[in-house]
């Protein structure tokens, strides 16, 4: 499992509390524990936006037409 700061702790703390009524619990769960995961094309733009609303430092990288990895900078 990655590290994080107590900074980033506290962020995930509030996104976890916000997406455990949403279908996103484990997409955001195996983002948490590796740091990265890889997401589709179509449900981007909404995992983008949920780590944007606590402002958790991310990057994107495009691995072909379809996937992206989503990564977690770490603070």
């Amino acid at each position: 499992m990655w590290t994080y700061s107590e900074k980033q702790e506290e962020k995930f703390a509030k996104l976890f509390e916000d997406v455990k009524q949403e279908p996103y619990l484990c997409f955001f769960n195996t983002l948490y524990r590796h740091g990265y995961i890889h997401v589709g094309k179509d449900h981007l733009q909404k995992y983008v936006s949920i780590l944007k609303k606590y402002a958790m430092p991310f990057e994107i990288e495009q691995e072909d037409s379809f996937w992206y990895v989503l990564k977690i900078v770490k603070e």
